[in-house]
């Protein structure tokens, strides 16, 4: 949902399909540079923890960026930073995830776990980007990220009922 629209309302915005891709990629590039130090995060500090706290900075990032839209405040630069932001908060979320997982399931059921979080993972990218553009026709962008940094929130509050199993959380 966010990524449809995100790119809907940097297009809105703008008009501009190079800022688009400037703003789209902000997270990619994040990521890229910030990932070995997000995993070396995750090994040294509570992964349950961390999985939360970083839901948590995302739904911030969402529920902010919403308000801008609502209040008709939104600039292309906000986009851009929040971007670049979730990107940072992201290289962090992802390594503490697939540590906590390999941690949780046995040796024998790990490749089988990773292939189910990556077919999870592709299946809501297709389904979310599917209901983007329904949602953004049907509450509006503001909407559509007011969902997103629900979502995230709500995700931070479900991981903390992960039962904890000794060693599993750091």
């Amino acid at each position: 949902i966010a990524n449809v629209a995100q790119g809907w309302l940097v297009f809105k915005i703008t008009g501009s399909s190079v800022a688009l891709g400037v703003v789209t990629s902000l997270w990619s590039v994040v990521m890229l540079v910030a990932s070995p130090f997000g995993g070396v995060i995750a090994d040294r500090m509570d992964r349950k923890m961390l999985i939360a706290v970083t839901w948590g900075a995302s739904a911030a990032i969402f529920g902010f960026l919403a308000f801008l839209i609502f209040t008709d405040r939104i600039q292309v630069w906000h986009m851009a930073l929040a971007a670049a932001l979730h990107g940072l908060v992201f290289s962090v979320n992802i390594p503490a995830r697939f540590v906590l997982i390999s941690q949780m399931v046995s040796d024998l059921s790990l490749a089988k776990a990773l292939a189910l979080v990556a077919l999870v993972f592709n299946l809501n990218g297709v389904l979310f980007a599917l209901l983007g553009g329904g949602i953004i026709d049907l509450v509006g962008a503001d909407g559509a990220y007011f969902a997103v940094a629900f979502l995230y929130a709500l995700s931070a509050g479900v991981i903390t009922l992960v039962p904890s199993a000794k060693g599993v959380d750091r």
